[in-house]
């Protein structure tokens, strides 16, 4: 049952001052409280305030949910859930890049940005994708770059199908080719291959990293 002293939070209609920003907007700009004593009422700030401060816990707090979660039973770590895409991302790529970049430090998980920091002091942030159909007529590899400008380079494996995971390309690409890209997408083809050819890693030395770390 609603609060009855604070009724005006629980108003379906009308305007509210959002507490953050101070802006005037329509009570539908706002959030409402999932669950608990005061279910359904409105938060203080509006939804571009809340996700904004959301976001800045999540930097302050690398990682604080997922073990949050973890711990409540809500989903499994990664390391233990083969199932999930991110297994492949998180838990394989980055022990994965720490094998193959010999004396390297992986920052704490969640950390924005970038994943690794090689011998060099160069930030990396690594990414993996699984063989997909990536158009109409092709398949190929696509990475989330998400316009990153913090990472100095990106460490991107290409793995086979889901079902036969294993890495057949590697490439170390400078983030001034690709961190304005929202998703870099390379197809399976000679050709597509063939443009990237200057930042491919050895394969070789890639599969016996994954041997160690599978």
């Amino acid at each position: 049952m609603p609060n009855t002293t604070h009724l005006e939070n629980y108003q379906i209609v009308g305007d509210r001052r959002c507490g953050i920003c101070k802006q005037i907007k329509p009570v539908s700009a706002f959030p409402r409280r999932k669950s608990g004593r005061y279910a359904g009422a409105l938060l203080h700030c509006c939804n571009d305030c809340n996700l904004d401060r959301v976001h800045a816990w999540n930097k302050a707090h690398p990682g604080a949910t997922a073990k949050r979660n973890h711990a409540k039973g809500i989903c499994a770590p990664y390391s233990e859930s083969h199932e999930c895409h991110t297994w492949i991302g998180i838990h394989i790529t980055e022990r994965l890049a720490l094998c193959y970049f010999t004396k390297s430090y992986q920052m704490p998980f969640g950390n924005p940005g970038y994943d690794i920091v090689n011998k060099e002091g160069i930030k990396i942030d690594c990414k993996a994708s699984h063989l997909r159909k990536t158009s109409r007529t092709g398949n190929g590899w696509q990475f989330a770059i998400d316009k990153n400008n913090e990472a100095d380079s990106f460490f991107c494996v290409a793995f086979g199908s889901e079902s036969d995971g294993k890495p057949l390309h590697a490439w170390m690409i400078p983030s001034s080719e690709i961190s304005h890209l929202k998703r870099l997408t390379i197809g399976s083809g000679n050709r597509s291959i063939a443009k990237w050819i200057a930042y491919e890693l050895p394969i070789e030395y890639i599969i016996i990293c994954w041997n160690k770390v599978k």
